[in-house]
């Protein structure tokens, strides 16, 4: 079923009323239904876990979480479902350094990116009953890579201001849903504008599973040595599902009007 025939003039504020608990219990309900869902995500858990180890005894700097350590309360969220990684590589480490130790470095990044993305995919693509092809993958890819860059870009910026966080705070919640439409057979351009007519008049709601959903991966992520597997196979399986099922509940009303 194509994105138009599926998602035909939604009005967002004219649906039926969404909590964010209700959601959440009927997307944890959904994973206990069909536990397959939850695999893809186990397994992007495993790469994470393998790939922090890894970083964290090669030669290349390496940026480290202190998880529970740190002073302030965070809300690690991403716009595309994924695990919480306990180490990560800033861009200035990639400065200078040798081709090999370069190519490892990106190799690494890249494993990371595939784990993640294809599991995002084919999690969103089985719970939305969309069809699974190469064309919607690489759409799919292409979004997660935009919003890496996107993020990376913020992430070398010094002293980002309230606005600014209010901003991403927003972002969050106007393009909640777009991973599932991008899954779903939109292009990413379609998709980031429906998913902002979508949760129009829905910001309370969305943003309850956003502040659930990224102080969760935070927590879970903070577990000394399983926490990247443990966000990965419990936290974004839960953001997943979570999307399809406050677009389904659109699905429904078309159905029924």
């Amino acid at each position: 079923m194509s994105d138009d025939a599926r998602f035909p003039a939604f009005d967002a504020r004219s649906g039926m009323h969404r909590t964010t608990t209700g959601i959440l219990r009927e997307a944890i309900d959904r994973l206990g239904r069909d536990p397959e869902l939850v695999v893809p995500f186990a397994v992007a858990g495993v790469v994470l876990s393998v790939v922090g180890r890894l970083r964290l005894t090669d030669a290349v700097p390496t940026r480290v979480s202190d998880g529970l350590g740190e002073t302030m309360v965070r809300v690690q969220f991403s716009l595309y479902p994924t695990g919480s990684e306990t180490t990560g590589l800033p861009v200035a480490a990639l400065v200078n350094l040798k081709l090999p130790y370069f190519l490892w470095a990106v190799g690494l990044e890249l494993v990371v990116f595939l784990a993640v993305g294809i599991a995002g995919w084919f999690t969103l693509a089985r719970a939305f009953e969309a069809e699974r092809t190469m064309e919607r993958l690489l759409t799919y890819l292409g979004f997660v890579a935009v919003v890496q860059a996107a993020f990376r870009l913020l992430g070398a910026v010094d002293g980002l201001g309230f606005v600014t966080l209010v901003g991403l705070l927003a972002t969050f919640v106007r393009l909640f849903v777009a991973p599932a439409l991008v899954v779903a057979g939109a292009d990413i351009r379609t998709a980031v504008g429906r998913s902002s007519r979508l949760t129009a008049g829905e910001g309370v709601t969305v943003f309850g599973l956003v502040l659930a959903v990224g102080l969760s991966a935070w927590i879970l992520g903070s577990i000394p040595v399983v926490g990247a597997f443990v966000s990965s196979a419990v936290v974004a399986p839960i953001h997943a599902v979570s999307i399809v099922v406050f677009l389904d509940s659109f699905d429904r009303l078309e159905r029924s009007a």
